[in-house]
């Protein structure tokens, strides 16, 4: 929660209340985890849902853009399940 640049009572409240729910959905996602897979830290959560990345390229001549996603891990796989998320494994196009 620290260091806080604000000054005036409003701002300070309200970074405390972010940094507070940041913290309470951190808290949730370890337990949700933890109900239906293997325990896991915040760290490893975090680290796992970092490296599932995707690229965006754009078709010059149409002007379409097209994802691709990258590899998806068994862990990140797992995590997509526990938070009812869809993660497409091949490319589709952005619309």
């Amino acid at each position: 929660m620290r260091p806080i640049f604000h000054w005036t009572e409003k701002r300070i409240k309200a970074h405390i209340a972010i940094c507070f729910l940041a913290f309470t959905l951190a808290k949730q996602a370890v337990y949700r985890v933890a109900l239906q897979q293997d325990k896991m830290s915040f760290e490893q959560i975090r680290n796992e849902l970092l490296h599932a990345q995707s690229s965006v390229m754009i078709d010059l001549a149409s002007r379409k853009k097209y994802v691709i996603p990258s590899h998806v891990t068994v862990n990140q796989k797992k995590l997509y399940h526990v938070f009812g998320l869809k993660r497409s494994q091949v490319p589709y196009e952005l619309t």
